[in-house]
């Protein structure tokens, strides 16, 4: 019987963006990256999309995008993250599911994923209808599909869900094998009730649901993805991976059997390490498998449709051994770094929350129904719009009752916006870590924030005292945090954002623009109707006067922004709603700025302005920014001082070098910081030569100067992928290949030395240009023949093995 095999990834992270601003600020915890959206994209998305298979010598045999070969499904708020802020990797993984439709006889490997990663079960009927509406449109409009499949978050099912699942043309869901509770032989009557290890994981079951309609689920194989999630060894081998899968078929079933191995997508190089390497040789070994057949879920379900029904135990979840309690109680399940902590805030938050939510419910659909002919049908749309803004006229022609004006239509964005944070304030992520005070659970609150924050915009409702004294019934582990109330006030309340706050964040930003102004402010636009600068010796004086939007809600106000570096690093921004007369607080503000004296400027600003902040009170990246701005001519002015004080002690540190004699701290530094920033030039510059690489290292091994490796890895690899790049067309410069292996011969013996983007650029030239220069040699052109030749000698450089006349496989590289 057919031995198949599907590995599923479930990739997901939760919302970071600020509601607000509608970006992630800068997390420290994430360094050397911006965020953990950007650290987990270069440390597994990334490198899932041209996943490296090496030989013993350490050689790459083979790229492969594991998407293409497995089945997976992203969470719609990461994969909007990802069009944005890492588009190569968004396109490896749209191009992975057009390649398994070729690959799987017309079934994508992509699945849905719920749209807010809340908890099915404890959702309302119109949030599920809502989640599953959202989810499969935005999988529509990035994969050019329907989709087959969809995830539901912690596989937490109920059968209301899978109703509204069937009926919005979904045909499987991925379950637990405790999930299933009884089981028969389609057309029999009676029902066997299923043990632990009694569930045959490798079939399909159908689900028959009360509204007549049903679906398939399939089980995964637990003790397999427990193994990869949990076992620190598996991933350490691909072929161990693949012998595993091997040995994990039942020897004697009479049917075809898929082997489904689930987990996490993060496992693969996140969680694990060069887990995408493991992955991609197991895959590629089970496709070169004539026994077995690699497929995904679509593909398996048309060829051997379900020959059993199942029952499902309602409102359990794969990572809770007590039904979906660690989203509502303290079940016992936790991440168990802390043994005498407790989570017995999970109830008092789910209290808190739910009861916001039902209780602005009504308010908020008598509001609705004034403007909107179907609230609920328009809030099910609402996804059109957040995917493509275009799309908004036609939704309220669509939905809007009448003619609309600009007030009534930025009421009904308000609306809608409400309801949106109403869902993302209950994602799964608030409640499965250990503590209230998390950087998860404050973010569902920052969301309940700006669902409060519209309730009072738009009916005037004083909802948050209430919600708070719920709050503070979430007691902290962390005396110091004392509860959920506590984080709120200290935490949340502060991030709650207006246009008085907008305008003087805008005044840090505009303090250092001299020519044109800045238009977009996240997700503000600002466009100026007046500006003004002073300066006097070293203190700086910006005030204007400018109409500021919401590119979310299309709400505007016009503002007042001003900013003041009174130099020595002392500096003050202000912002507020305009008053009667800028020209005379302007005038006001410039005669105290021309005065000098501190004490009446900020007298002048509070008079006159609602937000009078230090630079402690801009959002966190625009405080980065603002110590970027000021350090700027700082270290401009440092890196010139040192590289004078090394070009004159060269000799001696050459001599030192030269008789192994350690030298001096204080030389070190300064041949640190001018020959690192002569390369940063040269790659900046694209001016570097081998002759000058040489020199450099050289005088850095004199100096006992090590190679920062982010310089050195990542600059580096990213010059010669734009090198590679401009070589590469058919009239492409056989100077720069020549240049190009020196500079890789040098650049090879440094051990910090990273090649990863120069190696994906080699093999897509591999792909494509390379048979273009076939072609022309093939017809006699003396240009491409040499070209093809010193292309080749690159290969071994860049640690690519095989040669390109033997037809080194190459496949799905992304970018």
């Amino acid at each position: 019987m057919e031995r198949a095999v599907c590995v599923h990834g479930h990739f997901y992270q939760p919302l970071r963006e600020d509601p607000w601003l509608e970006a992630i600020e800068v997390q420290d915890s994430a360094q050397p990256f911006h965020d953990w959206n950007e650290r987990i994209t270069a440390e597994c998305y990334g490198p899932n999309a041209t996943a490296r298979i090496l030989d013993k010598d350490g050689f790459i045999t083979l790229f492969l995008n594991n998407y293409a070969h497995m089945s997976f499904d992203f969470g719609p708020t990461l994969l909007a993250w990802m069009e944005r802020h890492a588009t190569l990797v968004y396109r490896a993984v749209l191009e992975a599911d057009r390649e398994s439709l070729r690959r799987c006889n017309g079934h994508g490997s992509a699945i849905a994923q719920c749209y807010s990663h809340l908890i099915m079960p404890l959702a309302t009927a119109a949030d599920k209808m809502t989640q599953i509406r959202w989810a499969v449109r935005d999988f529509e409009h990035r994969f050019q599909r329907s989709p087959a499949g969809m995830w539901l978050p912690e596989t937490a099912v109920d059968l209301q869900s899978l109703e509204l699942l069937a009926e919005a043309g979904i045909r499987f869901v991925l379950l637990a094998p405790q999930q299933a509770a009884r089981l028969r032989r389609s057309g029999e009557p009676h029902w066997m009730d299923i043990g632990p290890g009694g569930l045959d994981t490798t079939m399909p079951y159908a689900v028959h649901l009360p509204n007549g309609r049903r679906l398939a689920a399939f089980f995964f194989h637990g003790p397999l993805s427990q193994a990869v999630a949990f076992d620190k060894s598996l991933l350490n081998s691909g072929e161990t991976f693949a012998r595993r899968i091997r040995e994990s078929y039942r020897p004697d079933a009479p049917h075809a059997q898929l082997l489904s191995v689930v987990t996490d997508g993060e496992t693969f190089g996140h969680h694990h390490p060069r887990g995408e390497t493991a992955l991609a040789f197991a895959l590629h070994n089970m496709e070169s498998d004539s026994n077995i057949r690699l497929t995904n879920f679509a593909e398996h379900l048309e060829r051997h449709p379900p020959t059993h029904e199942v029952q499902v135990h309602e409102n359990t979840a794969w990572s809770c051994a007590h039904g979906v309690g660690r989203w509502r109680a303290d079940c016992g399940c936790s991440n168990h770094r802390h043994a005498h902590w407790n989570q017995r805030w999970r109830a008092p938050l789910r209290e808190a929350l739910d009861w916001l939510h039902v209780t602005l419910t009504p308010a908020w659909f008598k509001a609705a129904r004034r403007l909107l002919k179907d609230p609920w049908a328009a809030r099910n749309d609402y996804i059109n719009v957040l995917l493509e803004r275009s799309a908004a006229k036609a939704f309220l022609e669509q939905h809007g009752v009448g003619e609309l004006n600009p007030t009534q239509r930025v009421n009904v964005w308000k609306l809608l916006e409400l309801q949106r944070h109403a869902m993302l304030m209950f994602t799964s992520c608030g409640w499965f870590h250990d503590d209230v005070t998390g950087i998860e659970t404050m973010q569902n609150l920052k969301h309940a924030a700006r669902v409060a924050q519209l309730a009072r915009e738009l009916f005037g409702d004083g909802i948050e005292p209430r919600f708070l004294e719920l709050l503070h019934n979430a007691k902290s582990n962390l005396a110091e945090y004392q509860d959920a109330g506590w984080a709120y006030e200290h935490w949340v309340r502060p991030a709650v954002l207006d246009f008085s706050r907008l305008a003087a964040h805008y005044a840090a930003r505009r303090l250092f623009e001299d020519d044109e102004a800045t238009e977009r402010l996240y997700s503000y636009e600002f466009s100026e109707e007046q500006v003004y600068r002073h300066e006097k010796d070293e203190a700086v004086l910006v005030a204007g006067r400018a109409t500021c939007r919401s590119v979310r809600t299309d709400e505007t106000a016009v503002v007042w922004f001003a900013a003041v570096n009174h130099g020595s690093f002392e500096l003050q921004f202000a912002g507020g709603l305009a008053g009667r007369d800028f020209s005379a607080m302007r005038r006001k503000l410039t005669a105290a700025f021309h005065r000098g004296t501190r004490q009446e400027i900020t007298v002048v600003l509070q008079e006159n302005f609602t937000v009078v902040c230090a630079p402690s009170g801009l959002f966190r990246d625009e405080q980065r920014r603002l110590s970027r701005e000021l350090l700027k001519p700082v270290l401009a002015e440092a890196e010139v001082t040192h590289r004078k004080f090394y070009q004159r002690h060269a000799p001696l540190l050459e001599f030192l070098g030269g008789l192994g004699a350690p030298a001096p701290a204080t030389l070190q530094m300064a041949a640190n910081i001018a020959l690192q920033g002569d390369l940063r030039q040269a790659f900046a510059a694209g001016t570097l030569t081998p002759d000058r690489l040489a020199r450099l290292l050289m005088q850095a091994k004199n100096a006992g100067v090590r190679i920062d490796r982010t310089l050195f890895g990542e600059t580096l690899g990213g010059f010669i992928a734009r090198q590679l790049r401009a070589a590469g067309p058919p009239n492409g410069s056989l100077g720069v290949l020549a240049q190009l292996a020196e500079i890789l011969r040098l650049a090879g013996a440094v051990p910090e030395a990273d090649f990863t983007e120069a190696q994906n650029t080699y093999l897509n030239l591999r792909r494509t240009v390379w048979v273009e220069h076939q072609v022309l040699a093939g017809k006699g052109d003396a240009d491409s023949r040499e070209w093809l030749r010193r292309f080749e000698e690159l290969a071994p450089l860049l640690r690519v093995g095989g040669s390109i006349s033997g037809g080194n496989k190459v496949v799905s590289v992304a970018g």
